[in-house]
């Protein structure tokens, strides 16, 4: 029974420590407790996760603690069977007005609870101007093969704009992604020591004095202004002023 198999498991992760002392099994863990709930045909939200999770306290499992568990997951599966579901808009709508954490309601809408998607969510929450149909739509774009794992790959990067996904990314409709890489950056930045911020400085002085040689060059080869421009990385104005003064200041 899995069940069983999902107690045994948690037992061997507090035994070892916790989640960040055994990551791969506590892994294991989420995916056997959505399996679990799968066959009662309940979504991974917190509000189920929880019933499952009340089993870490008991050091071991009798058949009186299980019986109780399975008949709680039963009534809970019968009720949610039992309601009408709602669109997804609506659920949105509903979970912004209770103030429900992102686990509340992602996984009952099936979208992953992936890093991104959360973001997204928790801006919806934030911001009165966004509405629920963007969200959705975001999610449907996000949700596309491999969008997710580009989004996280370049998020990693210093200047993620600078990488050509970034482009493609922005070219399928994203609306949310500016804001997140803003964040991880905002983030990062709070994290650094006043000599890594210098450090850091140094390089975007000298990633700009670079650009602006390209641009030299291209347009030295008769390349329209406009198209120099795109080619280098100077399509912004206030980035091609930049690079224009640094490179003045780099080369007086």
């Amino acid at each position: 029974m899995y069940i069983r198999k999902y107690y045994e498991l948690a037992q061997r992760i507090q035994l070892q420590g916790g989640p960040d002392s055994a990551p791969d099994l506590y892994v294991q863990a989420i995916q056997m407790e959505e399996r679990v709930l799968s066959q009662y045909g309940l979504p991974p939200t917190r509000r189920f996760v929880r019933i499952l999770q009340s089993l870490h306290e008991y050091q071991y499992l009798d058949e009186g603690t299980l019986a109780k568990v399975i008949k709680t997951l039963e009534a809970e599966a019968s009720a949610y069977l039992l309601t009408s579901p709602l669109p997804d808009e609506e659920l949105l709508t509903q979970a912004k007005a209770q103030h429900l954490n992102a686990m509340d309601i992602l996984p009952e809408m099936g979208v992953p609870t992936q890093e991104y998607m959360v973001f997204v969510y928790n801006q919806y929450c934030r911001d009165p101007t966004i509405e629920a149909h963007q969200v959705i739509q975001e999610f449907r774009i996000a949700d596309e093969p491999d969008t997710l794992q580009e989004i996280l790959e370049i998020k990693e990067e210093s200047f993620p704009q600078r990488d050509p996904r970034y482009r493609l990314l922005k070219s399928r409709g994203l609306q949310f992604l500016d804001a997140f890489l803003k964040e991880q950056e905002d983030e990062e930045g709070e994290q650094l020591t006043v000599g890594e911020m210098k450090e850091q400085l140094k390089h975007l002085m000298d990633m700009a004095a670079a650009s602006y040689m390209e641009y030299l060059k291209l347009r030295s080869h008769g390349m329209e202004d406009t198209l120099a421009r795109q080619h280098a990385g100077l399509e912004d104005d206030l980035f091609y002023r930049i690079a224009l003064y640094t490179f003045m200041i780099q080369n007086d």
